[in-house]
């Protein structure tokens, strides 16, 4: 089997794009034209016409393109409208491969850093808005072609220079997420829609209540500082910093001054159902003839090797719950004749963390059937008790023991972990008690801290070169160019990058155990994605350690639970467990 590299170049617009239609609508817009498309491989070197390519000699061979998912995808089209049904044995994506290898996604930052070669993006860039006609008619046809030639060569480099380091597993997953993408799930059209009206009604009279607007566009931007900042002053109360709702500043200002003055929660209710309506219209946008809805996931998108979201719709982080009697993840539901079952890996994280450092009497206690928040209780001499009753019998340790497995294990300080107790467990303690809590748990726990102390002393150990962190799986987590500088209170501040040629985050013991431990789960939980595909359990998404399955009606979730709770070779004497429920809609 020959390797040949593949890439296809395409008309575009600010209308007319992968980021307003979805990829499968913009590939069938009558308005792109699939103009060109360069093969390079043993005894093939062509760019031209699509119809006019060598496809015959490069059937059935494995087949390589930097962003598989969209050149994959144009082949698809290409097969619809008869140009050609030629298929590869196998393919392989270098957009990911480089991912994979620390370095940039886009080809242009692959190239330069994995290569050293320079990629010229200035005539992908100049066809935007143009047809290839127009193109010709300015004299660009013969750049247009390098460029195209160039792209194809640069990625049949990459993966002859690199394709062999990245192990089989990572390939299978890779290849998966490309092909989950297409598949897609299916969307609840009525609810959609439904949804829709819904939300447009929230955005037209919450617009009414705001001082600032002065015209009939409930559409627009309603969060325009300048008019915000003039009704605060009318008002005689201060000016948020930020209108994000993720700020916490501004979601204080919210709550301080919501209820007196009824444009202020005009203005979040319009913030959040506007944020709602968007991600709802994606849907129904991207709606396929069969109901389903494609969409795009970024394998390797973090640092760990977690998957990140994609094309402006991130599985990886839908909204929970009901907001304006809308709840986006009801309208995800199975095809005809299937249902899901959702499962996840059972604290995963916590598991992996206590194997890591070497803590036997938690991972023992787990063993013998306590839940992890009570074998924490348990190995830390908080509680003794009957296994399955700590919840029950003394909520207070229950809740505490949750905080602390939940947010101690990182390094988290006093300060923030009154902020990470509350959200995490719903505890109301103050600075003194937290300090309290973590002191202990740090005197407890010592082989925890131990882990976070070598960590830190192997990453600043290599100042000026590469730290590289051996997985239990076999691959590396990656931090590049080690460098310090002077940090708050004169400390110094230990900095590296998790892409080649990035920018440079801080780092420290507790934030390298965390992307160990995150990194270590995560192989974890892709493994078991390939043994449910392998066993004909179709994952329709996954969001972290949860995968969404899309099976026949007799499958059990037992079925499902003895694929997911498999303890890797690599990781043997981890208790893994896993814990699913069927379901008619996509919900926690």
């Amino acid at each position: 089997m020959e390797t040949y590299a593949i890439d296809f170049e395409t008309t575009y617009s600010s209308d007319n794009s992968i980021g307003q239609l979805g990829q499968w609508h913009y590939l069938r817009n009558p308005e792109t034209d699939v103009y060109m498309v360069s093969v390079v491989g043993p005894g093939v070197s062509f760019v031209g016409a699509p119809k006019d390519a060598p496809w015959d000699a490069i059937n059935g061979h494995r087949w390589v393109a930097h962003n598989y998912s969209f050149d994959g995808a144009v082949m698809e089209v290409l097969a619809e409208r008869g140009v050609t049904q030629a298929k590869p044995k196998e393919f392989f994506c270098t957009a990911n491969l480089s991912a994979f290898m620390g370095a940039p996604r886009a080809l242009g930052g692959a190239s330069q850093e994995l290569l050293g070669k320079a990629v010229d993006k200035d005539p992908r860039a100049f066809m935007k808005g143009k047809s290839w006609r127009e193109a010709v008619a300015l004299g660009k046809e013969q750049e247009i072609k390098r460029y195209a030639m160039t792209d194809a060569k640069s990625c049949l480099e990459l993966y002859s220079s690199f394709g062999d380091r990245m192990p089989e597993t990572e390939k299978a997953l890779s290849a998966h997420t490309v092909q989950m993408g297409w598949r897609g799930f299916n969307v609840d059209n009525e609810l959609v829609d439904k949804g829709l009206n819904t939300l447009d009604w929230v955005r037209i009279k919450a617009s009414e209540k705001l001082p600032w607007k002065d015209d009939d566009d409930h559409t627009g931007d309603v969060l325009k500082m300048g008019g915000l900042a003039k009704a605060c002053r009318e008002a005689g109360i201060e000016v948020p910093s930020s209108t994000s709702e993720d700020d916490p500043a501004c979601q204080r200002w919210e709550e301080e001054y919501g209820e007196a003055y009824p444009w202020v929660a005009a203005m979040r209710d319009w913030r959040k159902a506007n944020m709602l309506f968007a991600k709802l219209e994606i849907l129904w946008k991207r709606r396929r003839p069969d109901g389903t809805v494609p969409y795009g996931l970024k394998y390797f998108g973090a640092q760990t090797g977690r998957w990140s979201g994609d094309s402006k719709f991130n599985v990886q982080n839908l909204p929970k719950g009901d907001m304006f009697g809308v709840d986006l993840r009801a309208c995800i539901v199975p095809r005809a004749g299937k249902k899901f079952i959702i499962s996840d890996l059972a604290q995963i994280e916590p598991r992996v963390l206590a194997w890591l450092c070497g803590d036997e009497v938690l991972l023992d206690a787990v063993r013998k059937g306590y839940g992890i928040y009570e074998a924490f209780a348990v190995s830390s001499g908080m509680w003794k008790g009957t296994k399955g009753t700590l919840k029950k019998t003394d909520p207070a340790i229950y809740a505490l023991s949750k905080a602390q497995v939940l947010g101690l294990g990182y390094g988290c300080g006093a300060k923030k972990f009154v902020l990470v107790s509350k959200l995490m467990a719903g505890l109301d303690i103050d600075q003194t008690r937290s300090k309290e809590i973590v002191d202990s748990y740090r005197r407890k726990n010592t082989k925890v801290v131990a882990l976070w102390n070598q960590l830190e002393r192997g990453f600043k150990g290599s100042h000026n070169e590469d730290y590289m962190v051996e997985l239990p799986s076999g691959r590396q987590q990656k931090y590049f160019g080690i460098t310090t500088q002077k940090g708050t209170m004169g400390k110094p501040d230990w900095r590296a990058s998790v892409t080649l040629g990035g920018p440079k985050f801080a780092f420290w013991g507790g934030k390298l155990t965390e992307n160990l431990v995150q990194a270590a789960a995560r192989d974890v939980f892709g493994e078991a994605i390939l043994r449910l595909e392998k066993a004909g359990l179709p994952v329709v998404a996954h969001i972290h350690d949860e995968v969404i399955l899309e099976v026949d009606k007799d499958v059990t979730c037992a079925d499902v639970d003895n694929l997911m709770a498999v303890t890797p070779e690599w990781l043997q004497g981890c208790p893994i467990a896993a814990e699913s429920h069927e379901a008619e809609c996509y919900q926690k």
